[in-house]
């Protein structure tokens, strides 16, 4: 049974308005940090990051999962309340654990685009900038300079400072500072 069906009932059944939003993205993982299921919105959302498509995972999205599973040894809340995090190039991921019908662990991951990255993506929409610009406008939010963010997106420090200047020249702007303070006031709209 779907999200959408499951609020269509409750809206027959008690008379009241509610409004289900659909998660981005949806992963079940074991213990071995293979991944059990994966839906539509995990496969594209996660592809950039690591999740391949016989759902095997490597990179950043491998890092994650090994990182929810230490937590999970670590903690003594292990099954009962869902953490939350800001992980994987703005996004992010609540986690939560249940046992499967064997009774071994698994961890539920949900992503979603962060409010800030939601913003930056309105803001692309507006001014027309590439996927690339996007990212370099994500890492400047993050605090980074110019060879961070070359490093971080496998580029030149002067191909930063070419994204920059196209993006600077879309959004009628000349700083960093400003550049960041034009997202903030996406934000408002996002939330």
């Amino acid at each position: 049974m779907t999200t959408a069906t499951l609020a269509h009932r409750y809206d027959l059944d008690r008379g009241q308005g509610v409004t289900w939003q659909p998660e981005d993205a949806v992963m079940v993982v074991d213990r071995r940090g293979a991944v059990l299921q994966a839906d539509a919105g995990a496969r594209q959302l996660l592809a950039p990051m690591g999740l391949r498509a016989d759902l095997s995972t490597s990179g950043d999205l491998r890092v994650l999962i090994e990182a929810v599973w230490r937590h999970y040894t670590s903690t003594h809340a292990r099954l009962l309340r869902p953490q939350r995090a800001e992980a994987l190039r703005g996004l992010m991921v609540r986690v939560t654990f249940r046992r499967s019908a064997t009774g071994s662990p698994e961890a539920v991951l949900i992503f979603n685009r962060s409010a800030r990255t939601e913003a930056v993506l309105r803001l692309a929409d507006e001014v027309s900038l590439t996927p690339r610009e996007v990212e370099v406008v994500l890492e400047v939010l993050q605090g980074g300079t110019t060879r961070e963010i070359a490093s971080a997106l496998s580029v030149s420090t002067y191909t930063v400072q070419d994204h920059l200047k196209a993006v600077f020249a879309k959004c009628h702007i000349t700083s960093r500072l400003q550049l960041t303070a034009l997202v903030f006031t996406r934000l408002d709209a996002v939330m």
